[in-house]
């Protein structure tokens, strides 16, 4: 595609820096998105398929939010402070990231 690396799959499906911000981003979305509307179906109304679930940066209902994309603010510096998922209920927070590894 480029001629810098060999085009071997493992390469396309996981390692391609051209695709990465696309195609890559869109698969993790895709599972990410799968996984918040499992969160918001007991709790929000959601979609009746997962893939018909549109992803809003904020679902809120009476004493439980869930967070799309959203920077956590923190005492100290974190480099990577914006999970994918927060889920904060009563008491209860939970934080989501998700991650497509490749596995051979």
């Amino acid at each position: 595609m480029y001629k810098k690396k060999e085009e071997a799959v493992d390469h396309l499906i996981s390692a391609c820096s051209k695709i990465a911000h696309t195609d890559y981003l869109d698969r993790h979305n895709r599972v990410a998105s799968m996984i918040c509307w499992n969160l918001c179906k007991s709790t929000f109304l959601a979609a009746k398929k997962w893939w018909e679930h549109k992803a809003e940066k904020v679902f809120q209902k009476d004493d439980v939010n869930v967070l799309w994309d959203f920077k956590i603010q923190t005492d100290k510096h974190l480099a990577h402070s914006k999970p994918d998922i927060t889920e904060v209920a009563k008491k209860q927070v939970w934080l989501v990231d998700v991650t497509i590894p490749r596995d051979i």
